[in-house]
């Protein structure tokens, strides 16, 4: 994981939930080049900058733990 992003694993049994912790210093704009072209088109689709970091840190999330399969959405919008 990213130096500004911490990484918590908790599991009980089969069950394994994670929480991502981003410092308030992660800048989306310094991982840009870690997402897919997929992933850089939706992130500009995003304008306010909050969501922008939430988006890119569940997405290095998603690559250090699933790869890089990407989510594919509903038309309405759901993963």
């Amino acid at each position: 994981m990213h130096s500004e992003c911490k990484l918590h694993r908790l599991e009980a049994g089969f069950l394994a939930l994670f929480l991502l912790e981003f410092t308030e210093s992660f800048k989306a704009e310094n991982y840009l080049y870690s997402l897919t072209d997929f992933e850089l088109e939706r992130y500009f689709t995003f304008k306010n900058e909050k969501r922008r970091n939430e988006f890119v840190a569940t997405r290095l999330l998603k690559h250090d733990l699933f790869g890089f399969n990407q989510i594919r959405y509903r038309d309405h919008g759901a993963p």
